[in-house]
C-alpha cells in the first residue's frame, strides 16, 4: 500500500497497487499535517502521523476505510514504526521537539488493548555532545521475545558546533 497527506485538500490518502501497477485510491480521512509512517501491528494495518500540535495520531487501515485508532498527546514531528521479524507489536520511534527534544519509545500494545506506554526517552537536540540535530529519526529493532534490542540513529552535531565546516555524526543509540 502506499499512503500520503495531500495538502490541497488535508487528507491522508490510501492507495493499492493493482497487478497491472497503476495504484488505485481505496481510502481517505481528513486529518491534520504529519509525517506518515505504516507497520503492521498484531495482524492489523495502521498508519501512524506525527502531527506537530496534534500529537501522535494512529489509524487503522481496513482495505476500505481509514479509521481513527487512538492519539499520543504532545509535540512530535517524526514518526518511525518498527519491529524485530515476527513482531506482533512493533515500538513507535517519535522525535519530540517540546517541551523537551528527545526521541521517545512507545509501544503499540495500546492499539488493541490498554493505553500507551513509553518505554524510553533519548536526549536528543540539547543534550550533552554530540547533540542532536533537527528531526531525523530511523531505528532498527532486532531480538525476540524478552530480548529486544532497537538501534535508534540520529542525525548529531559537534555541541558547540564551533566550526561550520565540521561533519555532522551518524549516532547510535542501543
Amino acid at each position: 500500500i502506499l499512503a500520503g497527506w495531500v495538502s490541497t485538500d488535508s487528507t491522508i490518502r490510501v492507495a493499492q497497487i493493482a497487478s497491472n501497477g497503476i495504484p488505485t485510491q481505496t481510502a481517505s480521512l481528513a486529518a491534520p499535517y504529519g509525517i506518515l509512517s505504516m507497520a503492521n501491528v498484531n495482524g492489523r494495518a495502521y498508519i501512524f502521523s506525527a502531527a506537530s500540535a496534534s500529537g501522535l495520531n494512529a489509524y487503522e487501515y481496513t482495505g476500505s476505510a481509514l479509521v481513527f485508532a487512538g492519539n499520543i498527546p504532545g509535540y512530535f514531528d517524526n514518526v518511525v514504526v518498527k519491529g524485530a521479524a515476527g513482531s506482533l507489536n512493533p515500538a513507535i520511534f517519535v522525535h519530540r521537539s517540546s517541551p523537551t527534544d528527545t526521541v521517545d519509545i512507545y509501544d503499540t500494545k495500546w492499539l488493541t488493548a490498554g493505553s500507551p506506554v513509553k518505554a524510553f526517552s533519548i536526549p536528543h537536540q540539547g543534550s550533552p555532545a554530540p547533540s542532536g540535530l533537527g528531526n531525523a529519526v530511523e531505528a532498527v529493532v532486532t531480538g525476540s521475545g524478552s530480548s529486544i534490542i532497537a538501534h535508534v540513529y540520529r542525525i548529531a552535531s559537534p555541541n558547540p558546533p564551533s566550526d561550520p565546516n565540521l561533519e555532522y555524526y551518524l549516532v547510535t543509540d542501543n
